[in-house]
């Protein structure tokens, strides 16, 4: 930019050239389409802000293989806790493994209940492999849904009132739970499940129900 050139009056004096201001039209006009846009760029700067800063969630969805797996849920879906009062008095062996898991809102590879109380029979699923389903109670009023596979193995022939012992596999949901994988393991990758029923165990594999 070039320097500004200064002006001389006849009595010899300096005058230095003043900026110019603004003509009262130009003011008004300027104030007016500033009045005009701050409210429509403002929304629009408040979602850019908001579009940088905010995080993509990531959808986790479980393939077939991973809808029967506790890891997979425990890792992806955490339901909250149930509180759960321990009672002081003996319990019968694993219960207290379950209260504990609901305490903590976690599952467990393996388990085994004894003295479970069946309290509600629910439909067979027969969609698939067939399954077997019911609800048991433990201590502290606590219900915990079963499925037994049957398509390689006998139905349990329950009733309501039954007392039973089980081992498999529980996944921890806000309802109380469920185990499953109350069955042998053909490929042998997991301890053999199981239902004991009057003295009698059920879960072995049996050719003559085999789906396979």
């Amino acid at each position: 930019m070039l320097p500004q050139k200064d002006h001389i009056n006849a009595q010899g004096e300096r005058l230095v050239k003043k900026p110019r201001a603004l003509s009262f039209l130009t003011t008004v006009i300027l104030v007016n389409v500033a009045f005009v846009v701050t409210p429509f760029a403002l929304p629009f700067q408040g979602t850019v802000a908001e579009a940088r800063t905010k995080k993509k969630k990531r959808v986790v969805r479980p393939r077939p293989d991973q809808l029967m797996n506790a890891s997979f849920w425990t890792k992806y879906k955490k339901p909250a806790p149930i509180s759960v009062d321990l009672p002081e008095k003996h319990m019968p062996e694993g219960q207290r493994e379950i209260l504990l898991a609901l305490d903590e809102g976690k599952g467990l590879d393996f388990v085994e209940i004894k003295g479970a109380e069946v309290v509600r029979l629910l439909p067979d699923d027969n969609e698939g492999r067939r399954h077997q389903k019911w609800i048991f109670e433990i201590a502290g009023g606590h219900r915990i849904t079963a499925i037994y596979n049957t398509s390689f193995s006998e139905a349990v022939p329950l009733e309501i009132g039954d007392i039973v012992n089980v081992g498999g596999q529980y996944i921890f949901d806000k309802n109380g739970g469920v185990i499953h994988w109350l069955h042998v393991d053909p490929k042998k990758n997991r301890p053999d499940g199981y239902v004991e029923l009057n003295g009698k165990r059920y879960g072995e594999f049996n050719p003559e129900f085999s789906e396979e």
